[in-house]
């Protein structure tokens, strides 16, 4: 019951209080006069009574349709028709109904009370849930959580889109087909700058993931979780917790509904205020169990960085980790990590590509554009062919490596504004060393920038 009915009815139940102690009085003064001159009075009140007699009947009907105090009514009721009847006892039916009326009157009073209790109590529960359920998503959130996401510069135009084309190739395990299938694991192993997270953030936001994940199993939606490990973030950017504290807070967010069964049900995670009333193990069994309960639901991580873990964890830990949310039915796994031993090992007999051998096109895009934006108003441009044989300079000795490509023309840049002519700008691509390794190597040794160039 609402406060305001409440409020109604409580009014209801004094206005019968007060015509309680009214017949009382009435009862005292009928006792002072006598039974002749009482048995007159109420004769004449009967006959009164008798006149309106349909009045209060449909009055009583009207009280009865509210579906208010039925008792009362009920004793009001009789006690008019046993005085239309015209009963001579007139103090024993006066004192009998005022008993009857007291009796109702404390019933309902208590029964009132009762109902405005209760609603009190809905509502101070109903806010309670409403203050536990906000309080469950900041209990699971840290400050870095989406801080290595948005430092990803953003896809170049055109740039992945091959990873949804099947047929480009022989020798790999199509993309498309894998979110489309049944298959719970999918690994993307490339050198250190070859795009890897940039494909992740791409594949995580694009709408093609989605749609191909829909034939996974039709009847049911998919939620897409993503998390990117990042070693020179925070300790929770590098930890398997910040990963589960992600991937929780996201399942909760996603899918409110299982937050509050969440509470229901696991009234001992109620407490918990910050990530540190967390344990890794609570937070694994906390998401093996909502997973499980959202059987409507099927999920599919994209985790970036495996091999940035903190090695204090290590990586085979990290890959058991992944297996183990691999095993549960609704879920499937797209990871990202260099080439490195443990995954090899582990991660090589699932569906997987080697990004290097898939962006060179992308990486001549890339150039093309940049060194056109660059070379405006600097430079006329090339003849065709000494721009492509930049071009190919570029993509030849990045080796895949976008980070090497991004280097290039940073150098190139500097090159333009120094007022470099076109040999000048070639040779500065001649001296920088080929692949990503060489490059770290030579920007140590040099003292500057600019020393050999």
């Amino acid at each position: 019951m609402d406060p305001l009915s409440a409020f109604g009815l409580a009014c209801n139940v004094t206005q019968l209080i007060s015509f309680s102690l009214e017949a009382l009085k009435t009862f005292k003064e009928i006792s002072s006069i006598g039974t002749t001159t009482a048995n007159e009075i109420m004769v004449e009140r009967s006959r009164h009574i008798k006149v309106d007699g349909e009045s209060c009947k449909a009055r009583i009907a009207i009280s009865r349709a509210t579906g208010r105090l039925q008792d009362i009514d009920a004793a009001l009721a009789s006690f008019i028709q046993k005085l239309a009847e015209g009963h001579t006892k007139t103090q024993e039916l006066i004192r009998d109904e005022a008993h009857n009326i007291r009796d109702t009157v404390l019933k309902q009073g208590q029964d009132t009370n009762d109902h405005i209790e209760h609603g009190f109590r809905t509502q101070r529960d109903e806010r309670l849930d409403q203050e536990r359920y906000h309080l469950l998503p900041e209990s699971l959130s840290y400050p870095e959580m989406n801080a290595r996401l948005n430092q990803i510069t953003e896809s170049h135009t055109k740039t992945f889109e091959w990873i949804y084309d099947d047929s480009l190739r022989s020798g790999w395990s199509p993309f498309s087909t894998y979110l489309q299938s049944a298959q719970n694991i999918y690994w993307i192993q490339g050198k250190a700058g070859s795009g890897k997270s940039c494909l992740m953030k791409f594949i995580s936001q694009d709408n093609r993931t989605k749609d191909a994940l829909r034939s996974w199993e039709p009847q049911r939606s998919v939620k897409i979780l993503s998390h990117f490990f990042w070693s020179p973030g925070s300790e929770m950017k590098k930890s398997p917790k910040g990963f589960l504290l992600s991937i929780v807070y996201q399942l909760f967010r996603e899918l409110p509904g299982l937050a509050s069964r969440f509470l229901t049900e696991g009234q001992n995670f109620s407490h918990r205020r910050s990530p540190n009333d967390w344990s890794e193990r609570k937070l694994l069994v906390a998401f093996k169990q909502q997973a499980m309960l959202g059987n409507a639901e099927k999920f599919c991580f994209l985790v970036d960085g495996l091999d940035e873990v903190d090695q204090e964890y290590g990586h085979w830990n990290l890959i058991q980790l992944i297996d183990d949310l691999a095993s549960l039915d609704n879920v499937k796994l797209c990871v990202s990590s260099r080439p490195e031993a443990e995954f090899r090992m582990q991660l090589a007999a699932y569906p997987h590509l080697k990004l290097e051998d898939f962006t060179r096109v992308d990486m001549e895009s890339l150039a093309r554009d940049m060194l056109q934006e660059a070379f405006q108003g600097y430079l006329e441009t090339p003849e065709p062919a000494s721009f492509e044989r930049i071009v190919d300079m570029i993509v030849y000795k990045a080796q895949g490596v976008f980070l090497w490509a991004a280097y290039a023309l940073k150098s190139l840049r500097r090159g333009l504004l120094g007022r470099d002519n076109w040999p000048n700008l070639q040779k500065r691509l001649e001296t920088l060393p080929k692949g990503i390794e060489n490059l770290y190597r030579a920007m140590w040794e040099r003292l500057s920038e600019d020393k050999e160039l």
